[in-house]
């Protein structure tokens, strides 16, 4: 009785602390509704809005059984208040053009980072075991420990936990840069459908009614059609979309969407990871780095089609590996067919996912003694290669002749003016480039390049569907001239290829063993996370300036120009470009040969995946 006595006036107070601190901050700024709080109203209503909705994660996780209700997670959380205490005054000073103090800024990620550390570990800690524990080891439901704890709650653990850390660091970088061109338009037709009902910018571009959410002077991209209307190349279904989040709560409110959609994303890879590899703590390092890499952690709230796109394609992949239910076939369905409709460009991963789902269902339905269509076909290597590229040219067939007459809204001279003398170049620009390339920001996902080997050569299915569907978008996006995204954060382009990449990481986690290929994993993912807090802290570095020569680690190390010349870059096609690729090589070499452990079949697999599965889904004191 005393301990939950004692829990409950700490709880108390943390909400009593909170709860003030926030109403103090919303009663001394300006409210104004535009819609949507202004982003001085949320910067100053940001730490203890944080601090909250923390204390209350804490508190849900506990009935989970995922934390003590006396544990040192409650009293850090109760501790951290005494920085809001400390910092409130200081932060009421924050104003519309700068925001929150740096120096508070730092406070800020730090502590949400801190809190959000120790949820992680608790979720980290339960995928520890793989086999149902002893009795002596079972957790007892007097120290807070929830006997039906299992699958699904494991899953909701991580959707909301990803959903408050990937939603506080993104609104601390919204709240210290304005958006930038392309964010605008989606907002300004999710305005226009709300407002007008219909899609024509004319009149709100003439209005000026997007200087609620940008600043500057927002210009058409492209000339009006024959009726005199602009329908921005952006698409429709986007911000058809967003338009009711953008009506309850302006920008940020889909910001909050698009963290949702993130965060779903985060939550189906761990399980879709875990299914596959039978191993708990290679889904759970997995979801790990979707919420901590970039292009991952600043997609998730940005406006862009980027995070929802993500989701869509996890689910076709989803489809494709684990056995289909009535839901999952609806959803499947429902991801195909708007996909293209977000962007054309996604064509490129859906019809390649669309026809190996088509493949797989022949092939379980032929039946009567013959051999499988599968057998049959054995799925090698130049089958799948030969059907990227089949594929690939029926997409671009109906990229030229359907989908852009169709809807008339996209720039055909930039998209398709393919140069593929330089596409295998493009390609290691992609990932390697100082400025550009996705393994400088997130060095963790040479791991994904590691676990796709170990895949073919285990001959797993996860490697050859993701070699025969990625191919083809990879392929087009090296022989597009803006395959760095022009000025938008670095790796808008891979964003919907995570699926693939967080998927051959973690399967690759789970086949893996050996003191190096664990060291190399965390140092690269401790480089991640740095990358990705200097990305919050300074947001100006989320927008690749194409007039800025030098990159992040020049400008905030001032590095002398003989020093930048050192870095790799594939647009000037320095010396140092080519020996990044040879570094990269090797690298990948020597950890893949370096793995010893013994592949295991598939049947091995998914007996484990099946053991996994039926601990959580029993629970650990099932009687």
């Amino acid at each position: 009785m005393r301990v939950s006595r004692l829990t409950l006036g700490l709880r108390a107070g943390a909400y009593t602390i909170g709860a003030s601190s926030l109403c103090f901050a919303l009663y001394s700024s300006q409210l104004v509704w535009l819609p949507g709080p202004t982003t001085e109203t949320l910067a100053r209503a940001l730490f203890p809005l944080a601090f909250l909705s923390i204390t209350g994660l804490n508190a849900f996780m506990t009935r989970l059984g995922l934390l003590r209700p006396n544990g040192p997670a409650l009293w850090l959380d109760t501790a951290s208040y005494a920085i809001l205490i400390a910092v409130l005054a200081r932060s009421l000073s924050a104003s519309e053009s700068e925001g929150l103090p740096f120096e508070l800024g730092i406070v800020f990620i730090l502590s949400v980072m801190a809190k959000m550390s120790v949820l992680f570990g608790a979720i980290g800690m339960r995928c520890r075991p793989c086999v149902r524990p002893a009795a002596s080891n079972r957790p007892s439901t007097s120290d807070g420990a929830n006997p039906k704890f299992g699958r699904r709650q494991l899953m909701i653990a991580a959707l909301l936990n990803g959903f408050v850390f990937c939603i506080f660091m993104g609104l601390y970088a919204g709240t210290e840069l304005n958006i930038q061109p392309d964010e605008p338009f989606y907002l300004l037709i999710a305005q226009s459908v709300v407002q007008d009902g219909d899609y024509d910018l004319n009149n709100n571009l003439a209005n000026g009614d997007y200087r609620a959410y940008y600043p500057k002077t927002l210009l058409p991209q492209r000339d009006g059609n024959r009726r005199g209307e602009y329908v921005s190349r952006h698409g429709f279904l986007f911000p058809l979309v967003i338009a009711p989040f953008y009506l309850l709560l302006g920008k940020f409110g889909v910001m909050a969407f698009s963290c949702l959609c993130y965060s779903a994303f985060g939550m189906l890879i761990f399980d879709l990871v875990e299914r596959e590899s039978g191993s708990l703590c290679a889904g759970f390092w997995t979801w790990i780095v979707s919420l901590v890499s970039i292009p991952g952690v600043i997609y998730s709230t940005q406006i862009y089609p980027e995070a929802l796109a993500c989701l869509l394609v996890l689910v076709l992949l989803r489809g494709l590996l684990l056995p289909q239910t009535r839901y999952s076939l609806v959803a499947f369905i429902i991801a195909a067919v708007s996909l293209p409709w977000l962007k054309p460009r996604y064509a490129l991963l859906s019809l390649p996912l669309v026809a190996m789902f088509l493949l797989f269902a022949l092939a379980r339905r032929d039946r009567g003694g013959k051999e499988g269509l599968m057998s049959r076909l054995k799925m090698t290597p130049v089958l799948v290669m030969l059907g990227s590229f089949v594929s690939l040219a029926v997409v671009l067939l109906l990229y030229k002749s359907i989908l852009f007459r169709f809807f008339g809204a996209m720039n055909v001279e930039d998209i398709l003016h393919l140069d593929w003398s330089n596409c295998l170049w493009r390609l290691f620009a992609v990932f390697l480039d100082a400025r550009h390339g996705l393994l400088f920001y997130s060095p963790v996902f040479l791991f994904s390049i590691l676990g796709l080997l170990l895949l073919l050569a285990s001959r797993h299915k996860a490697g050859n569907i993701g070699v025969c569907c990625a191919a083809p978008y990879l392929f087009a996006l090296g022989a597009v001239g803006w395959w760095f995204g022009g000025g938008c954060p670095p790796g808008r382009y891979l964003v919907c290829l995570l699926p693939f990449f967080l998927l051959w990481m973690g399967i690759g986690l789970a086949m893996a063993r050996g003191l190096i290929y664990r060291a190399s994993f965390l140092m690269l993912l401790v480089w991640t996370i740095a990358a990705s807090v200097v990305m919050t802290l300074f947001p100006s570095y989320r927008y690749v300036s194409l007039q800025r020569e030098s990159s992040m680690a020049a400008d905030l190390f001032r590095l002398p120009e003989g020093v930048i010349g050192l870095l790799p870059s594939f647009v000037t096609r320095n010396a140092a470009s080519y020996v990044s690729i040879v570094l990269a090589a090797i690298v990948v070499a020597f950890l893949f040969l370096a793995n010893r452990k013994p592949r295991p079949s598939a049947s091995s697999s998914h007996q484990l995946s099946r053991i996994s599965t039926s601990v959580l889904e029993a629970g650990y004191d099932k009687k």
